[in-house]
């Protein structure tokens, strides 16, 4: 272990601004068109300042006799890999503009069964992430999506109970992946990958039994790949193509339920089980299983993506 006083400063400020607009137009009684568009713009600037001290003491190469040059050599390693840990980058302000379009159309089979197709293209800015153990700053560009959805919304038993679906594809282009370059622990930054695709479906059931209770379920299925990333890092070249998303299961499932009493308390009871996944972009990777049974969230960002889908990417429209 190696002791170091570390400290850095890495302030951002990110302005956006957005037009955007969505409508419907009946074609008919049963058939809609529907139809939007976001443009968006964002004004990222960011700097970045790391300061690294060794707080040791370096061993007295002579006290080592025939082994000081060996000691001299560890000494100057560690006192390069500390000094490698500081560095400035000077201010910098990047712009991203993106259009994005929305079509689609729905079908009303009855007044309580309805489907729809919808085309739309998803986007996330670019940025900079600081690389700790190599004192960098890396900039990174935006991601872009096309994500086509196909959906089926029902109401049965006077809109008590609903049973829903999603099917859906998503077409990645320079998908944001941070990825460990191999240094050390802390040797992280934000890559873009080529390309990319995800595809899959949900299956959801909610029903209000009666004023009191309620209840859910899900049940959803999804595939990743990356059909083009390579990383390159000094000499060593990594080709992940055919690799799996990292933390993508296959399957997932949620179930719950709330009671409330007239008084006004309420008990929830919910969990969730994710099928293994593989803990980073490598198909030889080993992978993990997640079960929990307590109350929990997912923090989702703003998407048409289902619940089952790995989140693509922060504006659609």
């Amino acid at each position: 272990m190696i002791p170091v006083d570390y400290s850095g400063d890495q302030p951002s400020v990110i302005d956006t601004s957005a037009i955007f607009a969505d409508a419907s137009f009946a074609l008919t009684e049963k058939l809609s068109l529907l139809g939007g568009f976001r443009y968006d713009h964002e004004k990222n600037t960011s700097s970045s300042s790391q300061v690294a001290r060794f707080t040791g003491t370096y061993p007295t190469a002579s006290s080592f006799g025939a082994y000081a040059p060996y000691v001299t050599l560890v000494n100057a390693f560690v006192g390069n890999m500390v000094a490698q840990a500081s560095s400035t980058a000077p201010e910098d302000t990047r712009k991203f503009n993106a259009f994005l379009p929305k079509v689609g159309v729905k079908y009303d089979w009855t007044r309580d069964i309805n489907t729809s197709l919808v085309a739309q293209r998803g986007y996330r800015s670019g940025g900079s992430t600081v690389n700790i153990a190599r004192s960098t700053v890396a900039a990174y560009d935006p991601e872009y999506t096309w994500n086509y959805e196909a959906s089926l919304r029902t109401a049965w038993l006077d809109g008590t109970l609903t049973v829903n679906a999603n099917a859906f594809y998503v077409d990645w282009k320079d998908q944001q992946v941070t990825v460990n370059l191999g240094l050390n622990s802390y040797d992280y930054e934000v890559r873009n990958a080529g390309k990319s695709h995800l595809y899959g479906f949900e299956l959801e059931v909610a029903q209000r039994v009666n004023q009191a209770l309620s209840w859910y379920a899900s049940l959803g299925r999804t595939k990743t790949k990356f059909d083009d990333f390579t990383i390159t890092s000094g000499v060593d070249t990594r080709n992940l193509a055919g690799s799996e998303f990292p933390y993508a299961p296959h399957w997932t499932v949620a179930m719950g339920a709330d009671y409330r009493w007239a008084n006004g308390l309420i008990a929830h009871l919910d969990g969730n089980y994710r099928s293994r996944s593989y803990s980073s972009a490598a198909c030889s990777r080993p992978r993990t299983t997640s079960l929990r049974n307590a109350s929990c969230s997912t923090a989702a960002l703003a998407t048409s993506a289902p619940i089952g889908a790995p989140t693509s990417t922060a504006r659609t429209y």
